[in-house]
């Protein structure tokens, strides 16, 4: 006589729908992190292009060194080209650099597997943060899909001296990531710190908004009404943020020529003698948030070189003749 099986109790049952659940959740990763993988497989075809060659030139020259500040002359004015100053601000982007040429040397494919491995890690870890954030697997999802196959993103994945955009991301949704999973205490702010550093030594935009939306997520993350109701420390955080970012517009604006950061040899110098004040400056960052917002919705017409022709007509106009006496053009860089 054959023995009954047993049926399963409705703990072992709630134990098997977890781990099933835990499985999903591990593997839905593999889906957006493909689709970044194979809709730019294409570019470990590809030679170097544009700012490829001049840090290619660079690294045979030995110009790149994490060891040497580039050197400057008697006047004043760096000797190396400016893409390449970017070496003092940018340390880890251009230990990747070192990296990748000691191993491949100058062969272009070594350059743009690396680029191509960092968009999908970038990728799962939009993904995470996303599913995070929502709290649903569905947005995370469609979030994490959009990232990896955006028209947007191909200039920073095929071009490897764009790669500083690709690792501040990283680093910025690693540090938002440690701030939302690790328990307040002396390993979260380390943890977080630790991963906005090496964000900001890829480039500085990583650090640019995260402390809004690191105070914005602490403890917002949550179901029900109570988790979305912001806390009074919260609240005073952003009021300072904000008040300390209008203060730096009004010196900018005020003092400009009497602080150096301001200056317009300062500025001449961050944007390649493209603008010459700080009005110029802030008038080209709204003409720019525009633009990014059209290419984003609509990214029809995008070109590794930045188009100025469409946005001449606004930089002509008389209200931005006003704010600015000098010509301005969209800096992307």
């Amino acid at each position: 006589m054959r023995a009954r099986r047993s049926s399963p109790s409705p703990r072992s049952r709630a134990g098997a729908k977890r781990k099933t659940a835990r499985t999903e959740r591990r593997l839905l990763w593999i889906v957006p992190v493909l689709a970044a993988g194979l809709v730019h497989v294409g570019v470990l075809r590809n030679d170097f292009a544009y700012d490829d060659v001049r840090v290619i030139e660079a690294l045979r020259a030995h110009r790149i060194s994490l060891a040497v500040v580039p050197a400057r002359s008697a006047s004043g004015d760096r000797r190396e080209p400016p893409m390449l100053r970017d070496q003092e601000t940018r340390p880890l982007t251009y230990a990747l650099h070192l990296v990748d040429h000691r191993v491949w040397g100058e062969r272009p494919f070594g350059y743009h597997l690396t680029n191509l491995l960092l968009h999908m890690i970038a990728t799962g870890l939009v993904l995470v943060a996303a599913r995070s954030w929502t709290g649903t697997t569905l947005a995370a999802l469609v979030a994490a899909l959009v990232f990896a196959i955006h028209p947007l993103h191909v200039e920073a994945v095929a071009s490897f001296a764009n790669r500083k955009d690709v690792l501040a991301l990283i680093f910025a949704l690693a540090a938002f990531l440690v701030w939302i999973r690790v328990r307040p205490g002396a390993r979260r702010w380390l943890g977080t710190a630790a991963f906005m550093a090496l964000g900001l030594a890829a480039k500085e935009i990583a650090v640019v908004g995260l402390p809004v939306i690191l105070l914005a997520a602490d403890g917002l993350l949550g179901r029900g009404r109570e988790a979305l109701r912001p806390r009074p420390w919260q609240v005073r955080s952003l009021q300072v943020l904000a008040g300390g970012l209008v203060a730096l517009v009004a010196a900018g604006l005020l003092a400009g020529d009497r602080l150096p950061f301001f200056s317009e040899g300062s500025i001449r110098a961050a944007t390649e003698e493209q603008l010459h004040d700080y009005p110029g400056v802030l008038a080209n960052a709204a003409l720019a948030f525009g633009r990014l917002v059209r290419s984003l919705l609509v990214p029809v017409g995008l070109s590794a070189d930045s188009r100025t022709t469409a946005m001449g007509a606004w930089t002509r106009s008389s209200h931005l003749n006003r704010v600015s006496k000098h010509s301005i053009k969209p800096l992307d860089k």
